[in-house]
């Protein structure tokens, strides 16, 4: 299992210089870029990340509570 993280892992980093998108280089690429890791970065994931625990914790409580 290690051995397909570190393979994983370096296949990400080599694919990080890929050239296929066409618009990552360009002036709308690096505005785009500069809107999302911005100072507010950590603030914004943790915003779409919340709801996530709060819907496992509602679907685990439905799911223990409809099997009896």
């Amino acid at each position: 299992m290690l051995h397909v993280a570190r393979t994983l892992l370096v296949l990400l980093w080599l694919s990080a210089n890929a050239s296929a998108c066409p618009i990552c280089d360009s002036p709308t690429g690096q505005q785009v870029r500069a809107g999302i890791f911005d100072g507010r970065f950590g603030l914004t994931w943790l915003e779409v990340v919340a709801p996530f625990p709060i819907l496992l914790a509602i679907l685990a409580a439905l799911h223990w509570s409809l099997r009896e």
